[in-house]
């Protein structure tokens, strides 16, 4: 009975393994909601629903929510924080896109993916744009969007907003 106490007393006290060292990445959200656009640039993606893929700067929030109200020229998402063992890491970010019921599921495919490397204690983003045209926004679908953010499978992150008129 001592020695089992003993072990269970010296594998509490063993460092992490590997495999846990390399989990400890954690997201902090820092605020989300409706965004102004900032500085953006467009980019060709055909992975992207809409063909196109946006990376902006210097954008600024509007309103702490998760209701979206439709109209063209904002960004919709959050700002976080990565915190972890390493500098840098390798992110997945899933968007999960209403279906035609208006609800979104993270059983389904995303309707896009993206894997980048994200730096450690940087200010970063993950945003839906609505299009810079009033033509352009009348096409995305009202309902429910979900965001996530995962690293090697895991998700570190979810967010769900409601788009409505």
């Amino acid at each position: 009975m001592k020695s089992v106490f003993l072990a269970l007393i010296f594998a509490l006290l063993l460092p992490w393994s590997s495999a846990e060292s390399q989990q400890g990445f954690r997201i902090e959200k820092l605020t989300y909601g409706e965004y102004t656009i900032g500085d953006i640039k467009e980019y060709d993606d055909p992975k992207s629903p809409t063909g196109k893929r946006f990376a902006g700067s210097n954008e600024k929030l509007i309103s702490q929510t998760n209701i979206i109200t439709l109209r063209h020229d904002i960004n919709f998402g959050f700002e976080f924080l990565l915190s972890g063992p390493s500098e840098t890491v390798e992110l997945e970010v899933l968007y999960f896109l209403p279906n035609d019921s208006g609800r979104a599921s993270t059983t389904d495919e995303p309707a896009y993916r993206r894997t980048s490397l994200r730096r450690r204690g940087i200010r970063d983003r993950v945003f839906w744009y609505t299009g810079d045209t009033a033509a352009a926004a009348e096409t995305m679908r009202l309902g429910e969007y979900i965001f996530q953010i995962l690293h090697q499978g895991r998700v570190l992150v979810e967010h769900r907003f409601n788009l409505v008129r």
